[in-house]
């Protein structure tokens, strides 16, 4: 059962959370409006982003948000950025996920440092694609296990269509290959 209630209750918080804000984009487009407006060709050579479904389940891509809903499982909150560059981004802020809705992190998250890392390119645009908890302040060790599997530190991505990718679509990294066992079903 808590495998059902988890995923709904963290779809429920992002909900929540993104009905909390009156962020306006200075274009006209705002999240939560559908998908976001195609990137400009200056756009594409500007950044690394992250790809955001804060306010939008579609998702859209968003530089140093305060808010981040990062993949299913885990969102970031109160997010201050002490580095944005095109390899690697640094903040701190608050984290929660289905990892630790038993214990009411939606209520009271984890203060946590984080770093992105790891650009990919999707349709022309650089996104960060790992993240890495670097201190976790008082989160339990069993907690931080369950944060950690529950993503393995992989962020969301856009597909190449403008669809979303969910970090737990594969159990391998982009680039791990098959072997001739995976292949054979272990044979």
């Amino acid at each position: 059962m808590k495998r059902t209630t988890a995923p709904v209750l963290l779809m429920a918080l992002a909900l929540c959370l993104s009905s909390c804000t009156d962020e306006v984009d200075p274009e006209g487009w705002q999240p939560g409006e559908g998908p976001a407006p195609s990137p400009t060709e200056k756009e594409t050579e500007d950044g690394t982003y992250v790809f955001n479904r804060y306010q939008d389940e579609q998702g859209y891509r968003d530089e140093s948000p305060e808010v981040y809903v990062a993949t299913q499982f885990t969102s970031f909150s109160d997010m201050s950025w002490d580095e944005w560059s095109d390899e690697i981004a640094r903040g701190s802020g608050n984290m929660a996920g289905s990892w630790c809705l038993n214990l009411d992190c939606d209520e009271d998250p984890y203060q946590v440092d984080v770093e992105l890392g790891d650009p990919v390119e999707v349709d022309g645009v650089s996104y960060f694609s790992t993240y890495e908890v670097t201190d976790a302040g008082d989160m339990p060790e069993d907690v931080r296990q369950g944060m950690e599997a529950a993503d393995e530190g992989r962020l969301t991505l856009p597909r190449e269509s403008g669809g979303t990718e969910a970090p737990d679509d594969s159990s391998r990294t982009p680039d791990e290959e098959s072997s001739p066992e995976d292949e054979n079903g272990g044979d």
